[in-house]
């Protein structure tokens, strides 16, 4: 799996760059990594005219945008 990397040097330029993550254990729920270390996990819900604009972040962040569209089965 290829994951997409922002992050600043030591001037606090900012670069992209591509990380290879490993896919290395395959079981009945799919193929994952390792377990990769992290010291907390942060929720957020955002209003759908959110904007953040570009800014430095203070620490190493992966930022995962989910967005999950349900239709209600219509049983019976």
């Amino acid at each position: 799996m290829r994951i997409h990397n922002i992050y600043s040097d030591e001037n606090g330029e900012t670069h992209f760059r591509d990380i290879d993550i490993e896919m290395s254990q395959v079981g009945p729920d799919g193929t994952t990594s390792k377990r990769l270390p992290a010291t907390g996990v942060y929720f957020r819900t955002t209003p759908a005219d959110w904007f953040f604009d570009w800014h430095p972040a203070t620490r190493r962040q992966y930022v995962i945008n989910l967005y999950i569209r349900c239709a209600k089965p219509n049983y019976g």
